[in-house]
């Protein structure tokens, strides 16, 4: 009985703990307002580093889940990219502002 009531505890946290991952808002397309002006965001498995570039499908916060092509972005003119969400689809986002 102490068995079962553990395991019934054990699953109900670790749903729990499931739900509160953060996701991507892909049904409005207009910037909220934390967003920052030139905000640009990605997938994090597409970002690469060349030099002072850093490429990735960048995007806007609307349209950041949407499978896009690759596009640079120089290092020196934004801050270093940072966690932002998780798409539908569960892939990854990554957030860079202007310096």
């Amino acid at each position: 009985m102490y068995k079962a009531l553990l395991f019934a505890a054990a699953s109900t946290l670790s749903l729990a703990a499931c739900t509160s991952v953060p996701m991507a808002s892909v049904s409005d397309s207009t910037p909220t307002a934390a967003s920052v002006a030139g905000e640009r965001f990605c997938w994090k498995r597409n970002l690469a580093q060349s030099g002072e570039k850093l490429y990735c499908n960048w995007s806007d916060r609307g349209r950041a889940c949407e499978r896009s092509d690759s596009t640079a972005i120089e290092v020196a003119r934004y801050t270093e990219p940072v966690a932002a969400g998780r798409c539908e689809d569960g892939n990854y986002l990554v957030r860079v502002q202007p310096r």
